[in-house]
């Protein structure tokens, strides 16, 4: 997978005239390794399994607020499963977060993602 941009957005943009801060911001920033991996894990959880333009078997078959909490476990493991070299440990919530904890190239990451984000 290859998703290295991370686009992030400014609270500051709506104000006339606009205001920039350094590394906060519509503009985009490259991002390498394990954010790549996090961005990538996000990316997929977030898009609807035929949605990728570049290929429509990629993305989740759940919608995490709609759904029980097994089939969303079930799809977080499938996208992780998408990405070469990576397995998913296990999923757990904490609070409005899903926390997933992968193996990836030899290394435990655990990540965080607010369900509302998805």
């Amino acid at each position: 997978m290859d998703f290295p941009l991370q686009l992030i957005p400014n609270p500051k943009e709506d104000r006339i005239p606009p205001v920039y801060v350094p590394e906060i911001g519509s503009n985009l920033e490259f991002v390498y390794g394990i954010d790549e991996l996090k961005n990538s894990l996000y990316l997929l959880l977030k898009t609807i399994k035929g949605r990728f333009l570049q290929n429509i078997n990629l993305g989740t078959t759940a919608v995490p607020h709609t759904v029980e909490d097994e089939f969303v476990e079930s799809a977080v493991v499938r996208c992780c499963e998408q990405i070469q070299g990576c397995s998913c440990e296990s999923v757990g919530y904490i609070d409005d977060f899903i926390v997933v904890r992968v193996i990836y190239q030899g290394r435990v990451e655990e990540f965080s993602f607010s369900v509302a984000s998805l």
